[in-house]
C-alpha cells in the first residue's frame, strides 16, 4: 500500500485553536465532567417530537430532495419576513426585499437589506 505523506506546505499550517480546545472539552467529558457545548449551537435538550416530525414528513416530499429554486421557496420567505416583523418591528415584502440563506456567514448582509 502507498504511504500518502502530507506536503511541506501542510506540514507549516498552523495548528487550529478549535480542533485543540474540541479536544481538551472531548476529554474532560469522557473525565465525567458535566458540560454543555454552546461553542458548536449544540443543544442540550433533545429535539422537540413535532420538529422530528416535521422533518421526517419533509424528507419524503420530493421538492425537498432537490436543490431549493435559486430565489428560495415563497413560504420560506414569508416566513422570514414574518419572524423580522414579530421579533424586530419592521414590515418587509419577501418579494421585494432578499437576504443570503446562508445565515451563519451572511447574516449582517441580511440585516442591512432589511433595514435599508
Amino acid at each position: 500500500m502507498v504511504e500518502i505523506l502530507p506536503s511541506n506546505i501542510m506540514k507549516r499550517l498552523p495548528e487550529q485553536k478549535f480542533g485543540t480546545v474540541f479536544e481538551k472539552i472531548a476529554q474532560k467529558a469522557q473525565n465525567g465532567a458535566n458540560i454543555i457545548n454552546l461553542g458548536q449551537g449544540n443543544p442540550d435538550l433533545p429535539t422537540p417530537a413535532h420538529i422530528v416530525s416535521a422533518l421526517q414528513e419533509a424528507a419524503g416530499t420530493l421538492q425537498f430532495q432537490q436543490y431549493a429554486p435559486f430565489r428560495g421557496f415563497d413560504f420560506f420567505k414569508q416566513a422570514i419576513a414574518d419572524f423580522y416583523k414579530k421579533e424586530f418591528g419592521p414590515e418587509i415584502d419577501p418579494q421585494k426585499r432578499g437576504c443570503s440563506f446562508q445565515w451563519r456567514e451572511n447574516r449582517p448582509l441580511c440585516h442591512e437589506s432589511v433595514s435599508s
